[in-house]
């Protein structure tokens, strides 16, 4: 997973707009899908409507942060199935799945930009763990981004699972110590 943290305006959205723009230069829709969670309903708007949206009970994209919260858990109970999948079929990831097997899994990646909306509802720190937690080796990956106060909202613990995190400029010398 990714973790981005910043101030507005110090090009949070621009990072995901071009990692999002490199996956799909690189990759075929049925390769890669993307579900965005935008609770503030600005950035991620763009991509309506184009052929890398995952599906998730009917939905292609979601702005309501308690719509987000309901598709974290449906991936969530996806990543077990493809876990018990792979561990029925003696397999230990997804390269190895795609290799082996007629059906490919898409890799999925989940953007969630100002996710200190979502983090508010209760069980969702915990539920996101679990996706990095278990995700990755079933091809489920998490951009996470936000320029809320990260000692309010983000524990280290929580932070600590994501393998790669950015920082942009912080509003305050508060906000930059995690």
């Amino acid at each position: 997973g990714l973790f981005i943290g910043g101030a507005t305006g110090t090009g949070k959205s621009i990072i995901i707009d071009n990692i999002i723009v490199s996956l799909m230069l690189k990759n075929q829709p049925d390769e890669i899908k993307f579900i965005f969670l935008d609770p503030k309903r600005v950035e991620l708007g763009e991509y309506n409507g184009i052929d890398y949206l995952s599906l998730v009970k009917g939905k292609k994209s979601l702005s309501n942060s308690h719509k987000g919260f309901d598709i974290l858990i449906d991936l969530l109970m996806m990543i077990g199935g493809r876990v018990n999948t792979l561990n029925n079929l003696n397999e230990k990831n997804i390269k190895v799945h795609n290799r082996n097997n007629i059906e490919k899994w898409p890799h999925i990646f989940i953007v969630v930009d100002e996710s200190s909306d979502i983090m508010e509802i209760n069980g969702a720190e915990s539920v996101i763990s679990k996706i990095l937690d278990y995700g990755r080796v079933v091809g489920v990956h998490v951009i996470l981004a936000t320029n809320a106060y990260l000692k309010r909202f983000y524990e280290t613990k929580f932070i600590n699972h994501f393998k790669y995190r950015m920082s942009f400029d912080m509003a305050s010398r508060e906000q930059a110590e995690y």
